[in-house]
């Protein structure tokens, strides 16, 4: 029995979890899209189909999304603010944020055929990070869509690192919570990058922690540097001692 690789025989069975996944995202998608058109509220429709997609595809690959400080999300519309560890961070979050909302998200995932469901339900507004001009365009085309009552999801550090240590975090997301004036809501994720590492194709079952902290409400344009150093201060304390659940 020394010989065995144990490893490789769960790859079918990881194959399987991850393609049930991928079905389980249509489905939910296909529901919500089906479920506006019944009842004459798309965008309703387009909320309940992005919440009930991303429950159904992480039951369905067998991960647990166990999240503390849930009182702490708003009834309106906020910037979520997030860390970025694996490919699965988006459908993560889908599963915590209320009412409708959509990402900011690079513009090489306009053509990634995963993302399908996600342009379908969510519109997400796509950034390219090298042209400076059209990324402030996007963001502030954004401020409106806020104030009209959209959250939005912001990965804050840009791209996950490739050592997993927290990155520096990026300014755009604060910037169009200040002009909407609406607050910041910190997300911080734990244990993603176990059951999707960079590069993998197929999803590890397991259990992701998610830690929503108290929301900022007081950014100010002449504070913001430095209310952004705040912030990321409160999610490398918060992953060096994760909060209880109350």
């Amino acid at each position: 029995m020394t010989g065995l690789r144990l490893p490789a025989l769960d790859t079918p069975l990881r194959t399987a979890r991850t393609l049930a996944a991928l079905g389980g995202l249509n489905a939910g998608a296909a529901t919500g899209v089906a479920w506006g058109l019944l009842t004459r509220d798309r965008r309703r429709g387009r909320t309940v189909g992005a919440g009930l997609a991303a429950r159904s595809s992480l039951a369905l690959a067998g991960v647990k999304v166990d999240a503390v400080g849930l009182g702490h999300l708003p009834d309106g519309p906020a910037v979520y603010v997030v860390n970025h560890q694996c490919a699965l961070d988006p459908v993560i979050v889908a599963t915590l944020v209320p009412g409708e909302f959509t990402y900011v998200a690079k513009k090489e995932m306009r053509f990634d055929p995963t993302s399908i469901v996600g342009r379908v339900l969510i519109e997400p507004a796509y950034i390219d990070r090298s042209d400076t001009a059209q990324a402030v365009e996007t963001l502030n085309a954004l401020v409106s869509r806020v104030r009209a009552g959209l959250s939005l999801v912001v990965f804050v550090e840009g791209t996950r690192t490739r050592t997993g240590e927290l990155g520096s975090f990026r300014k755009g997301g604060f910037h169009v919570a200040l002009q909407a004036g609406v607050p910041v809501v910190p997300v911080v994720l734990r244990n993603a990058s176990d059951i999707m590492p960079r590069n993998a194709r197929l999803v590890r079952p397991g259990r992701v922690d998610v830690a929503v902290l108290e929301p900022v409400r007081d950014l100010t344009r002449d504070r913001l540097d430095e209310q952004v150093v705040a912030v990321r201060d409160r999610f490398i304390a918060t992953l060096a001692d994760w909060p209880p659940r109350t």
